[in-house]
């Protein structure tokens, strides 16, 4: 509770100090983008209607022309308005897919916010977070401040908590503050549905990658069958980086200095030609720096079906052998402990990551197109 309150008086003071700010009562998503911009507008986002106790009525009452800003028709059991209850989740961000909490699950929140500290030592946790970890190396420091910053190549990972990730959407936000030693698989990762944090085996550890590439620009996805003493991937499928109204242009690479928002769809689908069971991937991005909870695109899209997505070579033979293990070309199927944030570079290289959350959503469901406007 302290620490939404903490977010909600940050929103408040920069809000009361933007041009045109709400004198009386401010649209409920009110706040700022990853700049600490407020996006709000008296003209859209204010009104003075009050309840007998004085307080906001917001959406009960709508003024002028605004029902298009400032209207729903979501109401809870007594008829009040639940603006935004079921439409953005931590910071404000964007939902595009309905929640589904299978069983005892939980999701997770990052708590970057909470008093700083830092993480260099392999399985180290966050001290404010017993259910993240660093593996590989440099160093993660969380500043207090909403962000996690990145130096060389760390991985954190996140765990489930014991009902394992499997349809989820997993959502941060990166930027490259320098460059440093890049390599062709430098970017801003996300990965999913992997044991990766504590195999036994290297067969035990597939997982699917999505990312934007440092030096083209490019979005992408991978499949990673094997890591052992070697590692077996697919080929990395990519197009492209998308274009956008906010200025952000990839046909170069990442840019330094530029938040860009990742949300990472990972569901059990179904293959249309045959109806086996199949895995869909999704990637969105937000170019908007997070105001209005963002404006998220469909960057990439691929549907895992059997045989379609081989491994660029041979996979160890006991593979396949055991529950969990994946053969080749097969899809990565049921619930897995981890998801994590990579990136990958030298000790010149940092990354900053924030607003970062894992959720469970329902499968094969329809991202929200209606409902969740400003």
């Amino acid at each position: 509770m302290a620490t939404d309150l903490i977010r909600f008086v940050r929103a408040a003071v920069v809000l009361a100090l933007a041009e045109g700010a709400c004198t009386v009562c401010a649209h409920p998503k009110c706040g700022c983008d990853l700049t600490g911009e407020s996006w709000c507008t008296a003209a859209k986002h204010c009104h003075d209607d009050l309840d007998n106790s004085s307080g906001c009525q917001w959406g009960v009452a709508c003024f002028n022309d605004s029902e298009a800003h400032h209207c729903h028709e979501q109401t809870n059991a007594a008829g009040a308005c639940t603006w935004g209850v079921s439409c953005s989740s931590a910071f404000g961000v964007r939902k595009l897919y309905t929640s589904a909490l299978p069983g005892p699950a939980k999701d997770w929140v990052n708590s970057w916010d909470l008093p700083a500290n830092s993480i260099s030592r392999v399985d180290d946790s966050d001290s404010n977070d017993a259910q993240t970890f660093f593996k590989g190396s440099g160093q993660v420091a969380f500043g207090g401040d909403g962000t996690a910053t990145f130096h060389r190549s760390p991985r954190l990972y996140i765990r489930s908590g014991g009902s394992g990730w499997e349809d989820i959407e997993f959502t941060a936000y990166g930027r490259y503050r320098a460059y440093g030693d890049v390599r062709s698989y430098s970017g801003l990762t996300l990965v999913a549905r992997t044991n990766h944090g504590d195999y036994t085996d290297g067969c035990s550890a597939p997982g699917y990658y999505a990312r934007i590439y440092t030096t083209t620009g490019e979005v992408a996805f991978q499949k990673e069958y094997y890591h052992g003493t070697s590692v077996v991937y697919s080929a990395s499928r990519r197009l492209p980086g998308p274009s956008n109204p906010y200025g952000v242009d990839l046909s170069s690479g990442l840019p330094l200095d530029e938040w860009i928002g990742l949300k990472f769809v990972v569901y059990t689908a179904t293959d249309p030609d045959d109806g086996a069971p199949a895995v869909q991937l999704k990637l969105y991005l937000d170019f908007s720096r997070g105001a209005r909870g963002g404006d998220w695109v469909l960057a990439h899209e691929l549907l895992d079906t059997s045989g379609s997505w081989m491994a660029t070579r041979a996979i160890p033979d006991e593979c396949g052998t055991e529950d969990g293990h994946v053969r080749d070309g097969e899809p990565i199927f049921g619930g897995r402990e981890y998801c994590f944030l990579r990136t990958d570079g030298d000790s010149d290289t940092v990354v900053e990551w924030a607003n970062a959350s894992v959720r469970h959503i329902s499968g094969a469901a329809t991202p929200r197109t209606t409902g969740c406007e400003d």
